[in-house]
């Protein structure tokens, strides 16, 4: 038998070493992200115990704008959302006896999933095939900013 190493076997020692110092090297700079990570929760720390009791429009106010913003965004969706499900309660027991087909008359159900950008896209959507020729009616099973579920009743 040959000990020797062949051409593959070195091939691969030498690909294996390659990747060796690569993880080592990745390894080393995410050691020093979180010391620099750990640095600026340190400086955040010392920063939010020395703001003033009454702050002025500084650096802190800031940084601290487009979250305050974000949350007021979200908060503004939020609100649409729920007059929208509000609205949505509001109008399903009516719709569910109008929608019952009447005697003689069969239909099916199927259940479709939506993806949109938002839920104006996803009710404009639901309008769309409730439009279409065969569609008794379109009722929304489940609802969140970028989904929807519809029930379409078949005629």
């Amino acid at each position: 038998m040959n000990d020797e190493p062949t051409e593959g076997d070195v091939a691969a020692e030498a690909a294996l070493r390659q990747l060796r110092r690569r993880y080592d090297d990745l390894r080393a700079d995410y050691e020093a992200l979180l010391r620099r990570i750990a640095e600026l929760e340190e400086r955040a720390a010392g920063a939010e115990e020395a703001v003033p009791a009454t702050p002025s429009f500084g650096i802190f106010e800031q940084l601290l704008a487009p979250l305050v913003s974000l949350r007021d965004e979200y908060l503004d969706a939020l609100e649409g959302l729920q007059r929208l499900v509000g609205g949505i309660d509001d109008l399903l027991p009516g719709r569910l006896k109008a929608q019952r087909p009447s005697a003689g008359v069969s239909s099916s159900r199927i259940q479709v999933d939506v993806r949109g950008r938002g839920p104006r896209e996803l009710l404009e959507f639901r309008e769309r095939i409730a439009a279409l020729e065969g569609v008794a009616a379109v009722s929304i099973h489940a609802i969140d900013p970028e989904r929807a579920v519809l029930v379409v009743e078949l005629a």
